[in-house]
Protein backbone atom coordinates (compact mmCIF):
# COMPACT_ATOMS: atom_id res chain seq x y z
CA UNK A 1 0.00 0.00 0.00
CA UNK A 2 2.77 2.13 0.46
CA UNK A 3 3.87 2.21 -3.16
CA UNK A 4 0.13 3.10 -4.26
CA UNK A 5 0.48 6.11 -2.29
CA UNK A 6 3.42 6.86 -3.21
CA UNK A 7 2.49 6.58 -6.90
CA UNK A 8 -0.68 8.41 -6.16
CA UNK A 9 1.90 11.79 -4.85
CA UNK A 10 3.74 11.43 -8.03
CA UNK A 11 1.05 11.38 -9.92
CA UNK A 12 -0.81 14.27 -8.18
CA UNK A 13 3.00 15.98 -8.57
CA UNK A 14 2.87 15.43 -12.34
CA UNK A 15 -0.26 16.32 -12.98
CA UNK A 16 -0.28 20.10 -10.72
CA UNK A 17 3.23 20.64 -12.49
CA UNK A 18 1.28 19.66 -15.95
CA UNK A 19 -2.22 21.94 -14.75
CA UNK A 20 -0.62 24.64 -13.14
CA UNK A 21 -1.77 23.35 -9.89
CA UNK A 22 -5.38 22.95 -11.13
CA UNK A 23 -6.65 19.75 -9.42
CA UNK A 24 -10.22 19.62 -8.26
CA UNK A 25 -11.62 17.04 -5.60
CA UNK A 26 -12.78 14.88 -8.76
CA UNK A 27 -9.72 14.83 -10.56
CA UNK A 28 -8.13 13.72 -7.12
CA UNK A 29 -10.65 11.22 -5.99
CA UNK A 30 -9.97 9.40 -9.86
CA UNK A 31 -6.14 9.41 -8.96
CA UNK A 32 -6.71 7.84 -5.76
CA UNK A 33 -9.17 5.35 -7.46
CA UNK A 34 -7.13 4.77 -10.41
CA UNK A 35 -3.47 4.12 -7.39
CA UNK A 36 -5.55 1.49 -5.06
CA UNK A 37 -6.67 4.06 -2.15
CA UNK A 38 -10.30 4.34 -3.20
CA UNK A 39 -12.50 1.68 -3.06
CA UNK A 40 -16.10 1.84 -4.64
CA UNK A 41 -19.00 0.07 -1.94
CA UNK A 42 -22.54 0.47 -2.34
CA UNK A 43 -24.38 1.99 -0.13
CA UNK A 44 -28.12 2.28 1.37
CA UNK A 45 -28.09 5.24 3.41
CA UNK A 46 -25.26 7.77 4.73
CA UNK A 47 -22.68 6.83 6.62
CA UNK A 48 -22.70 8.75 10.12
CA UNK A 49 -24.78 11.49 11.31
CA UNK A 50 -24.83 15.61 11.65
CA UNK A 51 -23.31 15.24 14.62
CA UNK A 52 -20.63 12.40 14.00
CA UNK A 53 -17.18 13.63 13.24
CA UNK A 54 -17.33 11.49 9.94
CA UNK A 55 -20.22 13.34 8.43
CA UNK A 56 -21.69 11.78 5.34
CA UNK A 57 -21.04 14.55 2.94
CA UNK A 58 -22.69 12.83 -0.19
CA UNK A 59 -26.01 12.59 1.69
CA UNK A 60 -26.08 16.33 0.67
CA UNK A 61 -26.04 15.82 -2.63
CA UNK A 62 -27.45 12.43 -3.90
CA UNK A 63 -30.63 9.90 -3.08
CA UNK A 64 -29.57 6.40 -1.62
CA UNK A 65 -28.87 3.58 -2.48
CA UNK A 66 -25.79 4.72 -4.71
CA UNK A 67 -22.20 3.93 -5.27
CA UNK A 68 -19.97 5.80 -2.34
CA UNK A 69 -15.73 5.28 -1.99
CA UNK A 70 -13.86 4.62 0.95
CA UNK A 71 -10.63 4.24 1.52
CA UNK A 72 -8.63 0.52 1.81
CA UNK A 73 -8.71 -1.23 4.81
CA UNK A 74 -5.02 0.31 6.44
CA UNK A 75 -4.87 3.67 4.99
CA UNK A 76 -5.80 5.92 7.75
CA UNK A 77 -3.53 3.80 9.86
CA UNK A 78 -0.61 4.22 7.22
CA UNK A 79 -1.15 7.87 6.89
CA UNK A 80 -0.82 8.15 10.68
CA UNK A 81 2.03 6.41 11.25
CA UNK A 82 3.41 8.29 8.20
CA UNK A 83 2.14 11.62 10.18
CA UNK A 84 3.84 10.34 13.31
CA UNK A 85 7.17 9.56 11.86
CA UNK A 86 7.15 12.84 10.47
CA UNK A 87 6.11 14.75 13.68
CA UNK A 88 9.22 13.04 15.35
CA UNK A 89 11.87 14.30 12.79
CA UNK A 90 10.47 17.61 12.02
CA UNK A 91 9.99 18.27 16.06
CA UNK A 92 12.69 16.11 17.79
Amino acid sequence: MLINLARFGAAVFEEAREELADLDGGDLQELMQEHGLLHEVRVTQPCSSDDDATYCRCAEYVDFPQQGLRPVDGLSDLIEAITTINERTTNP
